[in-house]
């Protein structure tokens, strides 16, 4: 890791390992938005950390802000640093107007049919499902692909035209109690519409993957320390269960699943900042994906009942890689995608495309819902 990066990592663990209590998880899955820890996530310029300096940003690359997602997946953040952080990248990106770090926002790409130009503006009429965090999100930066050409702008949740719908998902929440929204928006206007090349529809499915990834890859990070250390301190039998060679072998596969996911998830980052990223991101979503109930299955073997009971904090892990690895394309949905996009180029492009990393997936990956 570079400076920005240690510096990054050392101050995201310092903070999260502060302020990410038990009680204020706890509190986080009743519904409650935890407005001081928001401020201290956002005081920390977190959330703006991919913004330009003239924005108000730090300016940094996908490669130096991983330690960031890491940690957040790590601690479980109960909030919509993500995908603030993503919308954030998007509108800086986009040319839009700089906004206040505190802001929280969600990001969503929509079908171009449910867009419609309104002079030099534009609004949206659809259905959209399983928005996270929409309801503490101040903004909704959508992305669509009209005519060819990938656009971007964002929606005030609160504003004219935007209601609440049905959830796609029990009580609008995932495995993990967060929150996973279904709004409907009709001639909802879209702010600073404008068009944005880089991005479009399949970057919320390629970014969104991506964050997902290295989320994933700290949340394994933390199964594996939670069950090293249990290991250690649970006597059966008169000694530690760490000294049994079954303990030892769920163990070490766990470090393993630890160790394949950070690096899959680290490499994509990587990646992104060279603008060739698809192969890298799908390869990591499928990888975390691959991981995420195997790392989960191994932890609560070790640990037995106790790592199922809700006042154990295993399961805000476990919990969370169980809903993260269908979100933003599951492991089978992006190696059927992989798949297809390999096979499309014939049996010669295949060695070229594994030894350069370079794969297109735009297409596929704009058949997604997100």
């Amino acid at each position: 890791m570079d400076d920005i990066q240690t510096m990054l990592q050392d101050s995201a663990n310092a903070l999260f390992g502060d302020i990410v209590t038990a009680d204020a998880l706890q509190r986080a899955e009743t519904g409650e938005f935890l407005q001081d820890m928001w401020s201290a996530v956002a005081g920390q310029g977190f959330t703006l950390a991919m913004r330009a300096d003239s924005a108000g940003g730090s300016g940094m690359t996908w490669a130096q802000v991983y330690p960031l997602l890491h940690a957040a997946g790590r601690y479980t953040v109960p909030l919509p640093l993500a995908e603030t952080l993503l919308a954030n990248y998007f509108l800086d990106v986009a040319g839009c107007a700089p906004t206040d770090g505190a802001t929280a926002m969600t990001v969503a790409g929509a079908d171009a049919g449910s867009i419609a130009r309104q002079g030099d503006a534009a609004v949206i009429s659809a259905t959209l499902a399983n928005l996270p965090f929409a309801r503490q999100a101040q903004r909704i930066v959508v992305s669509a692909d009209i005519d060819g050409m990938p656009h971007l702008g964002w929606i005030d949740p609160a504003g004219p035209g935007v209601s609440a719908a049905p959830p796609a998902l029990p009580d609008g929440r995932n495995i993990a109690r967060e929150p996973r929204d279904t709004l409907t928006f009709e001639h909802a206007p879209i702010q600073e519409w404008r068009p944005a090349p880089r991005l479009g529809r399949a970057a919320v499915v390629r970014h969104g993957a991506m964050l997902r990834a290295a989320q994933m890859a700290g949340a394994v990070e933390r199964i594996l320390e939670q069950t090293l250390a249990y290991a250690g301190e649970r006597i059966q039998f008169g000694r530690p269960l760490s000294k049994f060679q079954a303990i030892q072998h769920h163990i070490a596969e766990l470090g393993c699943e630890a160790g394949a996911v950070a690096t899959a998830a680290a490499y994509a980052f990587g990646q992104a900042d060279q603008g060739h990223a698809d192969l890298a991101i799908a390869s990591a979503k499928i990888r975390a994906g691959r991981a995420a109930g195997k790392a989960a299955a191994l932890a609560h073997a070790v640990h037995g009942a106790i790592g199922f009971t809700y006042e154990h904090s295993l399961q805000y892990a476990t919990r969370r890689l169980w809903s993260w690895r269908s979100e933003y394309g599951s492991h089978g949905w992006w190696s059927r995608r992989l798949g297809q996009a390999v096979c499309a180029q014939g049996p010669d492009a295949w060695w070229p495309i594994a030894t350069s990393g370079e794969l297109e997936l735009k297409h596929e990956l704009e058949q997604a819902n997100g």
